[in-house]
Formats: C-alpha cells, sequence, structure tokens
C-alpha cells in the first residue's frame, strides 16, 4: 500500500509505503508557475475517487468513499501503533540512560576500588620485601648463634675433659661421703 506524492518514500512498519511531499521552497524551484495563494478547497466526494487535485499525484485505480475511509482509519491504526512504539522506544532510552549512568557509577567506584586494591598490594609488596630482610637476617644470626652454640659445645667439652683429668680416680665399689 502506498501513496505516492513525490520522489521521497516513507516506510510504515506494516510493509506499507508513502511518499511524501517535497518542501514547499523545492517545490516552488521545480513548478514552472507558482501557484497563488488563496483559500483551502472545500472537500467533495470527487475529491476521494479521484485521489487530489495535486497534479504530482498519480492514481493507479479509482476508489470508492468507504476505500478510502477504510483506508484512513488503517493508516490512523497504524499512526497509533507507531505512537505507542514511540513512546515505548522514549521509555527504553531514558531507561538504558539510567542504566548507563548507573553503570558509570559502578565502573568508577570499581576504578577506585582498584586503585585501593593496587595500593595495598603496593603496601604488602612492601611488606614481603621487609619480611624477607628481616629472615634473612634471623637466618645470619641463627648461623652466626650455631657457631657459638658449636664453640660453646667444644668448650663444655674441653672443661669436663679437664675437670675429669682434676677428679681422684675411684677405687673399687666403696663409696665415700664427704666427711
Amino acid at each position: 500500500m502506498f501513496i505516492r506524492r513525490s520522489s521521497q518514500t516513507l516506510s510504515t512498519g506494516a510493509g506499507s509505503s508513502r511518499q511524501l511531499r517535497k518542501p514547499l521552497s523545492t517545490q516552488a524551484d521545480q513548478d514552472p508557475q507558482p501557484r497563488p495563494l488563496r483559500k483551502r478547497p472545500r472537500l467533495d466526494i470527487g475529491l476521494f475517487t479521484s485521489g487530489s487535485q495535486d497534479p504530482e499525484v498519480t492514481q493507479d485505480e479509482e476508489h470508492d468513499l468507504a476505500w478510502w475511509e477504510n483506508r484512513a482509519k488503517m493508516l490512523s491504526t497504524e499512526l497509533d501503533i507507531l505512537g505507542t512504539e514511540n513512546t515505548r522506544l522514549k521509555l527504553n532510552a531514558a531507561d538504558t540512560a539510567r542504566t548507563v549512568t548507573g553503570l558509570q557509577g559502578a565502573v568508577a567506584q570499581l576504578e577506585e576500588e582498584v586503585e585501593d586494591l593496587v595500593s595495598e598490594k603496593q603496601q604488602f609488596m612492601e611488606q614481603i620485601d621487609d619480611l624477607e630482610d628481616e629472615v634473612g637476617r634471623l637466618t645470619d644470626e641463627e648461623g652466626r648463634l650455631g657457631t657459638v652454640l658449636k664453640n660453646q659445645r667444644d668448650i663444655n667439652a674441653n672443661l669436663r675433659a679437664d675437670v675429669a683429668l682434676l677428679r681422684p680416680p675411684v677405687h673399687g665399689s666403696t663409696f665415700q661421703r664427704g666427711i
């Protein structure tokens, strides 16, 4: 279904198309004789059966008033559907805009959390470095204390040997208590 008016065409959701009238400035440039301004003509049955008094509109076949009324109702219904769809799309666009705004806020919050986590990670890395230094220092201290302990054991062994040399030998099974 279509109505031809000029070289522009408008498609509707029902698979039909409407051709649009060119803007008056473009139309005036193309018309050899400008149309005089006058009162709008009265609509009559002849207009509905012939299609239009505009010479740019061509009609493939003639239709009666009932066809035009049905066509007007159908176009009105399509216009209502398109208006409803337009309203729904506007609401969806508003919801999408709110969602995008919310997501942008969430992204900003996550970026702040990432910065905090990076800072915290850096602090942990510094603590790990400090702990590794402490472990190295304690390992060195352990080695030094191990050497001191070995030396102390050697000294103790030497002292025991010296003490053993200084004691009088014990003879037999009799044991004398200090008198």
